[in-house]
């Protein structure tokens, strides 16, 4: 739904047209205050209308041509009206520029006075602070400066900036110095990492209190026993293979969501989320029924234990309702935080998750009045918890003008989408599934080397959640943007969006190894577990503390950059033959053919992100990932 004063805008527009074929011009982003979606959402309208528009911009055709191609305007009016281009044909109709002594005369003026000025020319943007410019083609001129060295240090002294490269060449204006040189903070650079912040901070705060709630559970099981943290880690390994499921569709679904919501339409949203919800809740209904009727059978798989078998049923048939909820609450608040609602989406999940630890503690101490449920107190807990959280997404759908928390979009159809999500979310799901099915086979490997590596390897998950925890949130906030940028067709700047993400990945994939590191004295002092479960713990959280930042560049890559372009079959390709050509089997001939330590076995298991690094690193650099995957016209007949 768009606002009341662009609606009236456009009305306005269309007599205009119908009374005497003119239309007035004007600046819809800054005249109606729209966001850039509304913004194209407003020139679809006109589209669809046939109602003829221009192109009106301070940027250089250069810089603008890739977006031009797509609006389907007859004309285009660049650098502030100095240039007039056919954009049908690409013809320029006119021209006007500025000679080098009227340039320099402008210099001259800016410096006597302090003024900001920036100027376009055909190789790239003339300015004194650098805020406007073009990263990679930026140009300044002098005719007095003599020498390379001497030229650099007058960069830098008079915009004060950090410049990386340059050089110099006798170019494009006589007796003028062109200088090509690139620089580490823009105004550019600033409002990425501003939008950055907006993102990853409520990603980061729930992915804290999930971690903290599977911290909780440990913590409050360790006063329980230690085959009570076995058995829960076992049975957990459910929700993680589940969780992978509603992950993976969720991000098929966010592929296609925020690249529409850049493009400004939000119909296709709603479909695409009404395939997604239905696919989640035939899913979870099969989980529900199964952890409901053989839960023992569903142990069985990880341990020969009978009293880690009887624990873990109990802690399934529990957790049935949650799995329920979680179908509809995941699929929600993906297509949620595609379109930016990153906050809504922290506030629901902060809350269940608060309220999870609360009912940890009373249920399975039995506090003020309850019944002491130990094990299946915790899965008590994570349903009640998830159930307040639905109705949390009821309510807050209730505010919602665009995407809304709606069984009857399952009943929306359109073949093209239908075609496109499942030629984009299949790959995607198939990924994730293949990938949570052989990291839970890591689970059954270590569960058959005996309870004490299972309580190790429970505490050392934990861990690593919390040290992953802004590397994820930097893959998953800089997917959202990623995308936007993409439907928007702002493909140079989605480039450079994608490095930005990947360096910010490397960085605090880093950062995540050292609080493992810085933690895990801590971590030792407080396990309350055998001698043998103690050694094990210590020798993994070191593994974990470069284990991660493999982790991080993958998951980056992989399931953030990769899909946000639209890329979702290489993950799947890659992480199958990963997971299943090397990783389970080596980990199976290790412990069961060549019966090696255990420690030697969980570090071949740990190399399993490190191996698919060459061929992740060459796809990224290929750029065969990036892709506009919207379609125009959808629901025109």
């Amino acid at each position: 739904m768009i606002s009341k004063a662009l609606e009236e805008y456009l009305k306005t527009m269309y007599i205009l047209k119908k009374q005497n074929g003119n239309i007035r011009v004007t600046d819809i982003a800054n005249k109606m205050e729209c966001t850039k979606p509304s913004v194209n959402k407003a020139i679809n309208n006109l589209k669809k209308a046939n109602i003829p528009f221009v192109v009106c911009t301070g940027k250089t055709y250069s810089i603008s041509k890739d977006i031009c191609k797509n609006l389907n305007a007859s004309f285009g009016i660049f650098g502030n009206g100095n240039q007039i281009i056919d954009l049908t044909t690409g013809e320029e109709i006119s021209r006007k520029t500025l000679t080098f002594n009227e340039i320099k005369s402008c210099l001259s003026i800016i410096k006597k006075y302090n003024l900001h000025i920036h100027a376009y020319t055909e190789k790239g943007i003339l300015t004194t602070n650098l805020e406007y410019m073009d990263l990679r083609n930026s140009i300044l001129f002098s005719d007095k400066i003599k020498g390379r060295f001497v030229f650099f240090k007058q960069i830098y002294a008079i915009n004060k900036q950090k410049v990386v490269s340059y050089k110099c060449t006798n170019k494009l204006f006589e007796n003028g110095l062109c200088c090509s040189f690139r620089i580490i903070k823009s105004e550019k650079d600033r409002e990425f990492y501003k939008k950055i912040y907006q993102l990853v901070t409520p990603i980061v705060i729930q992915n804290l209190l999930s971690a903290a709630v599977g911290s909780a559970d440990v913590v409050m099981l360790n006063y329980v026993s230690q085959s009570a943290i076995s058995a829960v880690s076992l049975a957990a390994q459910y929700t993680n293979i589940l969780f992978m499921f509603y992950y993976g569709l969720g991000t098929g679904a966010t592929m296609l969501c925020a690249q529409y919501y850049g493009k400004g339409e939000y119909e296709p949203i709603r479909v695409v989320q009404g395939f997604a919800m239905r696919i989640s809740l035939i899913a979870s209904v099969a989980f529900t029924i199964l952890a409901l009727v053989k839960p023992e059978l569903m142990m069985l798989v990880f341990t020969k234990d009978q009293e880690l078998i009887t624990l873990g049923a109990t802690y399934l048939r529990y957790m049935s309702v949650t799995y329920l909820c979680w179908g509809i609450l995941e699929i929600y608040l993906s297509v949620l935080r595609s379109i930016g609602e990153v906050k809504i989406s922290m506030i629901l999940n902060v809350t269940a998750f608060v309220l999870n630890i609360i009912l940890n503690a009373v249920f399975i101490f039995g506090l003020f009045g309850a019944p002491k449920m130990g094990v299946a107190g915790v899965a008590l807990a994570t349903m009640l918890s998830r159930v307040i959280e639905l109705i949390g997404c009821f309510v807050v759908s209730l505010r919602q003008k665009e995407i809304k928390l709606n069984f009857l979009y399952m009943l929306k159809k359109n073949k093209l989408l239908m075609q496109d999500f499942i030629r984009l979310s299949l790959p995607a799901l198939g990924n994730d599934i293949i990938w949570g099915l052989a990291f839970s086979m890591y689970s059954v490997i270590m569960g058959h080397l005996g309870s004490d590596v299972v309580a190790a390897n429970s505490l050392v998950t934990v861990v690593r959640n919390f040290g992953s925890t802004l590397c994820f949130g930097i893959g998953s906030g800089g997917t959202i943007l990623l995308g936007n940028i993409i439907g928007m067709n702002r493909m140079e700047e989605a480039k450079e969006c994608a490095s930005k993400i990947l360096k910010l990945a490397i960085i605090t994939g880093a950062l995540g190894g050292v609080v493992i590191l810085l933690i895990s004295p801590l971590v030792l002092e407080f396990a309350d577990l055998t001698e043998n479960a103690h050694r094990y713990l210590k020798y993994m959280l070191l593994i974990n503390s470069y284990y991660i930042m493999g982790g991080a560049v993958n998951a980056t890559l992989i399931a953030g950059v990769f899909r946000a372009g639209g890329d979702s079959r290489f993950g799947f390709i890659c992480d199958t033959i990963d997971m299943w050509v090397y990783a389970v089997p080596l980990g199976f001939i290790a412990a069961f053919v060549l019966k090696l330590p255990v420690m030697a076995v969980y570090f071949l298991l740990c190399t399993d992100e490190f191996v698919k690094w060459p061929w992740v690193f060459k796809n990224y650099r290929s750029m065969k990932w990036l892709k506009n995957i919207t379609r125009d016209d959808l629901f025109i007949e």
